[in-house]
């Protein structure tokens, strides 16, 4: 029997699109980038207590704040996004790019 990886090849990687940015996602991208909610909060323009309100499910940010908070950790290289690989795995995942 063959054993699987746990994370695919990303030279198998197909396809990349967007996804809707969640709490869980957000608290992934900041370890990614070992960012705290104030380094956070400074870099988007908004309150520490707002992004820790929303990483505990909390509404409160608009659609157009999570598209701000989504060109944040564009712009520091971090993707949100569901891929599909070629093996017809799936799954959506936060991921730091080179850079």
């Amino acid at each position: 029997m063959t054993k699987q990886s746990a994370c695919p090849s990303p030279t198998s990687l197909v396809t990349l699109a967007v996804a809707p940015i969640t709490p869980s996602h957000c608290r992934a991208a900041r370890g990614l980038l070992d960012w705290s909610l104030k380094r956070l909060a400074l870099r988007f323009g908004l309150s520490s207590a707002s992004l820790r309100d929303f990483e505990r499910n909390r509404p409160g940010l608009s659609l157009a704040d999570l598209a701000v908070l989504r060109a944040t950790f564009e712009a520091a290289n971090v993707l949100i996004g569901h891929a599909a690989w070629s093996d017809d795995r799936s799954g959506i995942g936060v991921w730091l790019m080179p850079g």
